[in-house]
């Protein structure tokens, strides 16, 4: 039916959701990986705005939310603006506003993972390759165990929970450090080329 529409995989039901989403809403885990192979993109939107990653964030279920971030489903993406919410909410919103910390530390600091992987990535095109592999020695988080949230106490969980983000909101700084320092190397090659090319033009 939808090669037919000729729609693609992309679509809403009457209520609004499609197919990933109430697989999000509803921590249907087996469904999400095939969705998405058929070719439904992980961070299609429903009619308010939300990705699947939302419904899940949302509904505090901790595997499925994993398992999108895994995906790479986007944790930074936005809702809909409202009259409520006039700068939207994230994933990170939801999970927080529900009562989960450990749920809201976990998509904050992948959030901020990405982000600064997209300034390193940005940023070291043209540096050299010591200051690149300055940089991503400075990136290598340990990866984000899923079952960090499953079959664990809620206070083992909370302790753990906080270590991490600890541990690598003190990797974040080293890595904005280090980015800060290839700009201003940047900056400074810029200069010296500029005042090259003004002297040779003399």
């Amino acid at each position: 039916k939808v090669t037919e529409d000729g729609k693609g995989p992309n679509l809403l039901e009457k209520e609004g959701q499609g197919v990933i989403h109430l697989a999000g809403a509803l921590g249907y885990d087996w469904a999400i990986a095939p969705t998405v192979a058929a070719g439904v993109n992980i961070n299609f939107r429903d009619v308010n705005g939300w990705t699947a990653l939302y419904w899940a964030a949302f509904w505090v279920l901790e595997r499925t939310v994993g398992l999108f971030v895994s995906l790479d489903a986007a944790p930074r993406a936005l809702t809909n603006i409202t009259p409520k919410f006039p700068s939207g909410r994230t994933p990170t919103d939801l999970a927080y506003m529900n009562g989960h910390k450990g749920i809201a530390g976990y998509l904050a600091e992948s959030s901020l993972n990405i982000h600064l992987s997209s300034l390193t990535m940005k940023d070291t095109k043209d540096d050299t390759p010591a200051d690149i592999t300055e940089v991503e020695a400075s990136q290598k988080v340990p990866d984000q165990n899923v079952s960090q949230f499953v079959d664990v106490g809620v206070p083992d969980a909370s302790l753990k929970d906080s270590l991490t983000i600890v541990r690598n909101a003190t990797q974040a700084a080293t890595r904005i450090h280090q980015v800060y320092r290839i700009q201003s190397f940047q900056r400074k090659q810029l200069v010296e080329y500029d005042d090259k090319n003004f002297g040779m033009s003399d």
